[in-house]
């Protein structure tokens, strides 16, 4: 487990990617994010605001950190006597609706482990009834908590791609046509070995270079790819980079305005 240090009196000077040179003080990492930072002291406030840094007081950084630990780890808080509750809310409001979907049609397991993935890579679940409703068209065909969340994710498609935009845009990276292919043609073989491997020992480390780039955007990194392929790459890439959205072509709002920062080949 990280641990970090804080330094009372102290402040903390982040670089966002868009500071201009070093300034005197304690070299660190801001906690949450990881980026590159410096404990100062007041009298270098204004010096470190002036060359591009974000500066925040201890109270502050601690709060933030707290936050993102505890969003990163909902999906472990969420129990089934809280989605249980969360079901019995709903039906209030929709009694008929719910009642005709759960459990008569979903088990309440089913939904549990849905709404785990959704929280495990940050997406809402406060939009219950589209949930209930997308798991009850889709399981008649397909009992996999996993695929089903994949079709979830479609029709939370305007919130999804909500989340991951900047000023308007969404920044992204994405996979090649020729890395899609061939990784798709892994899973359809069953060789998962030979899929880890590829992504592993020729997709990471391109992938993390070009993370860098979000840096100036101030953007939280996105990697594209096929609806088919996602869970697979996210899971993937989860123990190595989990800062890393991990989001489909199908799950974004068709108008919406999105930029291309590189793509990822193997070659």
């Amino acid at each position: 487990m990280d641990s970090f240090e804080i330094k009372p009196g102290y402040y903390l000077a982040v670089d966002l990617g868009t500071a201009r040179g070093e300034i005197e003080g304690i070299e660190t990492r801001e906690p949450a994010f990881k980026l590159k930072a410096y404990w100062i002291t007041e009298d270098r406030k204004d010096e470190a605001q002036r060359k591009g840094y974000m500066v925040v007081d201890t109270s502050t950084a601690i709060i933030t950190h707290l936050s993102e630990v505890i969003k990163r780890n909902l999906h472990e808080l969420l129990g089934r006597n809280e989605v249980i509750e969360l079901i019995d809310r709903l039906s209030k409001k929709y009694p008929k609706v719910v009642k005709d979907i759960v459990p008569e049609h979903v088990p309440v397991s089913v939904v549990h482990r849905v709404l785990q993935n959704l929280l495990r890579e940050g997406v809402p679940v406060n939009d219950l009834l589209t949930i209930l409703e997308t798991l009850a068209d889709y399981i008649d065909q397909t009992k996999d908590p996993d695929l089903l969340t994949e079709y979830v994710r479609q029709n939370l498609s305007k919130r999804i791609t909500r989340m991951y935009l900047k000023d308007g845009t969404l920044y992204a990276i994405a996979l090649s046509p020729k890395v899609e292919a061939k990784l798709m043609h892994l899973i359809n073989e069953g060789k998962e070995d030979e899929f880890i491997d590829l992504i592993l020992s020729k997709l990471l480390n391109k992938i993390s270079k070009e993370i860098e780039k979000f840096v100036q955007f101030q953007a939280q990194p996105v990697l594209l790819t096929s609806g088919n392929l996602r869970r697979y790459v996210r899971k993937a890439l989860e123990p190595y980079l989990p800062q890393l959205a991990v989001l489909s072509y199908n799950e974004l709002e068709k108008q919406v305005n999105m930029k291309i920062l590189g793509l990822i080949d193997e070659d």
